[in-house]
């Protein structure tokens, strides 16, 4: 299936938007601060942590954001690349159709 490279392309694509969807829903990355400050000798050594703690509900709304735009991404390429049908096609089906019909 990967074989055309169109496809590769959506499903590679799909997959990152996948991904996009638990970097959303997850909490910001903690940090580490250290501050020395030096004179003629150390004077004072501050170390700290911090985060940022997002509004209740943002995370989800940010997740479903994410959600609809993957989901939105998903069915414009599969509109886009799946075939409907040839006129050959159908007509190969009309006959083989009638020939069974036929049959009985």
């Amino acid at each position: 299936m990967l074989n055309q490279p169109q496809i590769e392309r959506l499903y590679y694509d799909w997959a990152l938007r996948s991904k996009n969807i638990t970097v959303a829903r997850s909490l910001p990355d903690l940090q580490f601060t250290f501050q020395l400050y030096i004179q003629d000798v150390i004077t004072s050594v501050m170390t700290g942590l911090m985060a940022q703690i997002p509004w209740p509900g943002k995370l989800r709304v940010q997740a479903e954001a994410a959600t609809a735009e993957s989901r939105a991404k998903y069915f414009a390429s599969r509109a886009q690349y799946s075939r409907p049908p040839t006129p050959s096609n159908k007509a190969i089906t009309r006959v083989s159709g009638s020939r069974q019909k036929n049959r009985r």
